[in-house]
């Protein structure tokens, strides 16, 4: 018994997995409400059986990952919830202009697209993350510039390809697969930048997108 004692002082519950705790009960309280279906018997006991049996159930689980050494639990975050690289979320600015003054970063049009454009996005993602947004055709490209260097890009696809080439006296990584490239990093004048495109291009398109870029 004071072992017992001991295990349960050190079982430390916070308020994510009382919730959950909480939730598991009433949907099993709900079960055992439920009428029964035509033909078949329902066994149903006190309430207050119901949830001390619930309650001693937790207990022993706790208990048990508590002797077995096991880490407590911790709430999970939801996998529609994606993390987040930059504090806030994205503004949107109406014009270029205006995304190049709210961010400090210099900014020019892309030109060379291999499709029309129907739409323009601009957005400015924590303090100097710029991102612009061309779609059309059912294709999509995205730039992103930022002060510093590394990757910028928030891509985590995982590309068969990946070559480095010198465009405009810039060293530019290239990935992508055996129908071309999609993605583009490389840094240039103290910024980092990145170009993806959702449909693959030569790199006769690339080197055009990049220079229009610089």
């Amino acid at each position: 018994m004071d072992e017992y004692k001991e295990i349960m002082e050190h079982i430390k519950v916070d308020d994510a997995m009382r919730a959950r705790v909480l939730q598991r009960l009433r949907e099993a309280e709900a079960e055992l409400d439920a009428p029964a279906a035509p033909g078949k018997m329902l066994l149903r006991f006190p309430r207050w059986k119901q949830w001390a049996a619930a309650a001693a159930c937790f207990a022993v689980l706790l208990a048990g990952a508590a002797t077995l050494g096991l880490p407590p639990l911790q709430p999970q975050p939801s996998p529609s919830e994606p993390i987040a690289l930059y504090p806030g979320s994205p503004v949107e600015c109406a014009s270029l202009t205006e995304l190049s003054e709210r961010s400090g970063v210099p900014l020019t049009e892309l030109s060379g697209l291999p499709f029309s454009v129907e739409e323009e996005t601009y957005l400015l993602i924590g303090d100097d993350l710029a991102e612009l947004q061309y779609q059309g055709e059912g294709q999509m490209a995205l730039f992103r510039r930022s002060p510093g260097d590394g990757d910028i890009s928030g891509d985590y696809n995982i590309y068969a390809v990946s070559q480095t080439v010198d465009i405009g006296g810039t060293s530019v990584l290239l990935k992508g697969n055996e129908a071309g490239w999609s993605l583009a990093l490389w840094t240039k004048d103290g910024y980092a930048c990145s170009l993806s495109l959702s449909v693959p291009a030569d790199q006769a398109v690339w080197t055009a997108l990049i220079q229009s870029a610089q």
